[in-house]
């Protein structure tokens, strides 16, 4: 199984958290090492960061400012999805399913 065609990151060199991380090592099959961080009371996971932890590429759904943040950049271009350059032409509901259209955003 895979993750999802998005993760939203903020890259910083320094992390804390209030709670307990608990991390786990993860192994790509080039032999790339990364340690990932998940909160200790939830399990949400919180930051993936090389093993000498000079980089942190915090999950932004995590922080009460996420809303705010804005991409900048998009990584890993490579294995995107075909449709991703399409989305913000499709077609948007509000809440779900079922609920009314709507805008976005403003298109110049």
């Amino acid at each position: 199984m895979k993750g999802s065609s998005f993760s939203f990151e903020h890259a910083t060199p320094q992390f804390w958290f209030k709670n307990t991380v608990t991390e786990f090592l993860k192994i790509a099959e080039s032999g790339y090492e990364r340690l990932q961080g998940f909160c200790g009371k939830c399990g949400c996971h919180l930051y993936a960061t090389d093993p000498a932890k000079k980089l942190f590429m915090i999950r932004t759904g995590c922080l009460d400012q996420h809303h705010k943040l804005v991409p900048a950049k998009h990584i890993f271009g490579k294995s995107a999805v075909e449709w991703v350059g399409k989305i913000a032409d499709s077609s948007w509901v509000a809440a779900g399913p079922a609920s009314a259209a709507m805008t976005p955003f403003k298109k110049a």
